[in-house]
């Protein structure tokens, strides 16, 4: 198919009318300044049999990209009151310069400070996301997770909240007992062991449990799973600090600043159809099933032996290694199509209004003239959004390694409560040569 393309204009204007300070004459500004965008759109053609294909669940994606424009916009208004002596000598009098419109900067026209986010931080995201969903679609459970889990998890659900309660006994009882100073850093450990006992116990093992319940609603109805799975990323970020502008019209003393921002947003999306045919469950023993339906494969042992190393967990708050050895081991063979979106979002904000410091400033000749008040209305504002997107068949790949920051409170607040644990849960060897 051609490329389509739609372009619109767009006239910015801005008037102004009043006496000039210099010349005690009635002058008026008037500009107009036209823009135009052009919207795109282009693809790799037209696939005859694509209802049959969609019917039999294989891929009909062609490859389609484009540009669209979002245009938002609003004028400013106002006016200024001056002092200013009349060019035969008599005065002062007082004299008004009214404007409307849109100053120079804030005129509409394509603007774009750069085209797309080259961080990969969306495309990791949703390549993570998409991996897990194609798991747990033949899965249920982390079944060797589990096992080797379980232990630790029933001796904290054995003995609830036994970290506070013994940090309450020390400090009070203890205290009252012995007549020593009480210790502060009682309290922190007993909350940061519960802390660590909700979030590496109780929550996991609920999630587990209910995994369970499906896993054996799965196993047992043996169906035909037809399933369209999504994964999707996103990235936000300030391309460039705020610019200052100052522009004034033409014949009137007027000043007008304002800002300049701009930003950058990326989406990635992947689609895909799982599809996992009544003969091929058939074909599998129950001892196969089983395996498959509750994780407890030879594929699953790397990927499980990484998740029970300790302290796998923190070290993948700032790497990527689970997910990388999570989607190495993730079987792709009953997906019967993937296809990958990629948004590029290119986002352009302008406000501008009168400065009066700037414009007294302007007007004020000491004996002839000077301002006196302004009334300026709203900013004039010019939000212009450059969209530019691509889809195309596959695009999945396994996600390179990557250092990073934590980004969310509940990792930061897991850290700070195994930082004040870490000694208790897993002595360490430097810590027993200390006391020894």
């Amino acid at each position: 198919m051609a490329a389509k393309l739609t372009k619109r204009w767009y006239t910015s204007r801005f008037f102004s009318y009043g006496p000039n300070s210099v010349s005690d004459n009635l002058q008026t500004s008037n500009h107009h300044w036209t823009g135009d965008m052009t919207d795109t759109r282009t693809d790799g053609g037209f696939i005859k049999d694509w209802k049959k294909r969609i019917r039999e669940h294989t891929s009909a994606t062609t490859n389609v990209s484009g540009v669209r424009w979002k245009v938002e916009r609003v004028p400013t208004s106002g006016s200024i009151t001056q002092s200013l002596r009349s060019s035969s000598g008599l005065g002062p009098y007082i004299s008004t310069v009214r404007y409307n419109g849109y100053p120079w900067p804030a005129r509409t026209q394509a603007w774009s400070p750069a085209s797309s986010i080259s961080d990969g931080v969306a495309e990791r995201e949703a390549t993570k996301k998409f991996y897990r969903k194609i798991n747990q679609q033949k899965k249920a459970l982390e079944g060797l997770v589990f096992m080797g889990e379980l232990r630790e998890t029933l001796r904290m659900l054995r003995n609830p909240a036994k970290s506070l309660f013994d940090s309450a006994q020390r400090d009070y009882l203890g205290a009252l007992q012995k007549r020593k100073k009480r210790d502060p850093k009682n309290w922190a450990r007993g909350l940061s062991g519960a802390w660590l006992e909700w979030a590496f116990g109780v929550l996991p093992l609920t999630s587990d449990i209910k995994n369970i319940l499906d896993g054996m609603d799965r196993f047992n109805a043996d169906p035909i799973r037809t399933k369209v799975i999504t994964g999707v990323g996103r990235q936000t970020e300030k391309s460039t600090a705020n610019s200052e502008h100052v522009w004034s019209p033409d014949n009137n003393e007027l000043v007008f600043t304002g800002l300049t921002r701009y930003s950058l947003k990326q989406k990635v999306k992947f689609r895909g159809c799982y599809m996992r045919e009544r003969s091929e469950i058939k074909n599998l023993s129950e001892s196969q099933k089983l395996a498959d339906t509750f994780g407890v494969n030879a594929r699953e042992f790397i990927p499980a032996a990484w998740e029970l190393m300790p302290w796998s967990f923190l070290i993948d708050y700032f790497s990527n290694i689970g997910d990388i050895l999570e989607q190495t081991f993730v079987s792709l063979e009953n997906m019967r199509w993937i296809n990958k979106t990629v948004v590029d979002e290119s986002l352009t904000e302008i406000h501008s209004n009168l400065n009066h410091a700037r414009t007294a400033a302007a007007i004020f000749f000491a004996g002839w003239s000077q301002i006196v008040s302004s009334s300026p209305g709203a900013d004039a504002r010019v939000s212009v959004n450059r969209v530019g997107f691509s889809r195309g068949a596959g695009g999945l790949y396994v996600s390179p390694f990557v250092l990073e920051i934590p980004g969310s409170l509940q990792k930061w607040l897991n850290i700070t409560a195994l930082g004040i644990q870490a000694n208790s849960i897993h002595p360490q060897r430097f810590m027993r040569f200390a006391r020894g």
